[in-house]
C-alpha cells in the first residue's frame, strides 16, 4: 500500500489532515439533512470546560481504548491479518452505535469509525508509530475542531 512507504512524519500529518477533511465533509452532509439530530443531549448544560474534557480528552482515549484498541486487537487474536477489513467494520459498527444519539449520528460515526479503525490497522503496519496514540490524537483532533465551531462559536 502507497500510504504505508511514507515516512512516520507524513504519514501522521496525512492521518490529521485526512481525518479533518473526513470530518468536514460529514458534517456538511449532516448540515444539509438535519443538523438538530446531531445534538447531543447530555452535553447541552455542562460549562465549555467539561465539554472539552469529555469531547476532546475523555472520549477519544476512552473510545480509542475500546473500539479500535480492544475490539481491532482482540480481533487480531482470532481473525487472520489478511482479513482487517472485517476487523475495522466491526470497530466502525461497534463505534457507530455507541453514538446512538439519533440515526443520523450513528452512520456518521460509522463512517469516522471505518476511518479509525483504518489508521489504527494501517499504523500498526508502520515501525515507530503508536497506533492507539496515533487515533486517540486524530479523534481528539477532529473532535476539537467540533467543540471550537459548535460549542465555542456556537456556529
Amino acid at each position: 500500500m502507497r500510504i504505508l512507504h511514507l515516512s512516520n512524519k507524513k504519514f501522521i500529518l496525512h492521518s490529521l489532515f485526512w481525518g479533518l477533511c473526513l470530518s468536514i465533509v460529514l458534517g456538511m452532509i449532516s448540515g444539509m439533512i438535519n443538523e438538530e439530530s446531531l445534538r447531543i443531549d447530555f452535553l447541552e448544560k455542562k460549562g465549555l470546560l467539561e465539554i472539552f474534557l469529555l469531547t476532546v480528552i475523555a472520549g477519544p482515549l476512552i473510545e480509542t481504548l475500546i473500539f479500535q484498541y480492544v475490539v481491532i486487537e482482540t480481533g487480531l487474536k482470532i481473525i487472520d491479518k489478511q482479513k482487517n477489513f472485517i476487523l475495522i467494520l466491526v470497530s466502525a459498527l461497534v463505534f457507530g452505535i455507541s453514538h446512538f444519539y439519533s440515526f443520523l449520528y450513528v452512520s456518521l460515526a460509522f463512517i469516522l469509525g471505518i476511518y479509525f479503525g483504518c489508521i489504527y490497522v494501517l499504523s500498526k503496519e508502520k515501525e515507530g508509530i503508536n497506533a492507539f496514540i496515533l487515533v486517540t490524537i486524530v479523534h481528539a483532533n477532529i473532535n476539537f475542531c467540533a467543540f471550537i465551531i459548535e460549542d465555542v462559536m456556537k456556529l
